[in-house]
């Protein structure tokens, strides 16, 4: 017993060198190595690695990755906006990779919102992730509605919004957007997808719950919509208009809307995912019944088993 805790003992030292030679050669990598690691972790983390060395404090600032969206711990609403204002203000690196907030204090004011949004735009970010998941005392989700900044980012490649309010400007360029996705976001306006002409994925996620909904895309990049539903959509009388002519796939699922009318479209393919998969009734007969009138332009359509049962149980020829 003697022996090994000696042994330990004696060991310790060894440990201890090897660690500090472990971190010796972490410091001796490139900046350009060491901003890579960096733009894996959080921002709380980023800016606690500026504590490990002379040389790493100001090396944080010029991280490409601003990930204000992981929280490991329970920040207050002035905590997280002290180290969010705190980074920005410090920060000095050209361009933004990826720009991602997760807010979850109603009490954080909109001004501060439109600060952080219009940094990111001002610094080209490539990927916007905005998540706004605050709600006032009676559970009703309150939306953050979207500054005109974002409208003009040319950089900007990926936009993820939640919980947001989105109202199109008559005229907007997002040059380089490919894939936008939508999550429980009430679009104000039609949503007019043609300042986006390189965009090619687009994802609605509880959208316009309670609000028809137009989707216009002449863009010949557009090819993938996916759509879901929720929280009593099929109590309302809402339907969902799409019209972009080089659309290729549609998958729609949760609850189903009154209807959906597809316009322009030369070829496209339908899956839907109800809520009920097994359930073949009046309203679903009704709808895809008005859907397949609607598509009677269509060259070339590829339907679901679901919508071909749906068929099969209304005798619909």
């Amino acid at each position: 017993m003697a022996r090994n805790q000696a042994g330990e003992q004696k060991g310790s030292p060894g440990k201890k060198c090897v660690e500090t030679k472990m971190e010796d050669m972490i410091g001796e990598l490139p900046d350009d190595v060491l901003l890579h690691i960096l733009s894996f972790l959080p921002m709380y983390q980023v800016v606690r690695a500026s504590t490990l060395s002379r040389r790493w404090r100001h090396l944080w600032t010029q991280v490409p990755v601003l990930d204000f969206g992981t929280h490991e711990f329970h920040f207050t609403q002035s905590g997280i906006e002290s180290l969010i204002n705190c980074c920005l203000m410090l920060h000095n690196a050209p361009k933004i990779k990826q720009f991602r907030a997760r807010i979850d204090h109603v009490h954080i004011l909109h001004h501060n919102l439109d600060a952080w949004l219009r940094f990111a735009s001002q610094h080209d970010v490539e990927e916007l992730d905005m998540d706004y998941i605050t709600g006032n005392r009676l559970g009703i989700l309150i939306r953050y509605p979207m500054p005109g900044c974002l409208f003009h980012c040319g950089a900007l490649r990926a936009l993820r919004l939640r919980g947001c309010e989105l109202k199109l400007p008559a005229s907007f360029c997002l040059g380089s957007l490919r894939t936008l996705e939508l999550y429980q976001v009430n679009v104000m306006s039609d949503l007019n997808a043609s300042g986006c002409p390189l965009l090619e994925s687009l994802t609605l996620y509880e959208c316009n719950s309670t609000s028809p909904l137009s989707i216009y895309s002449p863009n010949q990049k557009l090819e993938k919509l996916k759509i879901h539903d929720m929280r009593g959509v099929i109590f309302s009388s809402i339907g969902l208009i799409i019209d972009a002519p080089y659309l290729l796939s549609i998958e729609i699922s949760g609850f189903m809307r009154d209807f959906y009318s597809i316009k322009n479209s030369s070829s496209v393919a339908l899956d839907f995912t109800p809520m009920f998969e097994t359930y073949y009734g009046y309203f679903e007969g009704r709808m895809v019944l008005k859907l397949l009138e609607g598509l009677r332009h269509v060259k070339t359509l590829k339907l679901c088993q679901w919508c071909i049962q749906v068929c099969r149980h209304q005798n619909f020829r």
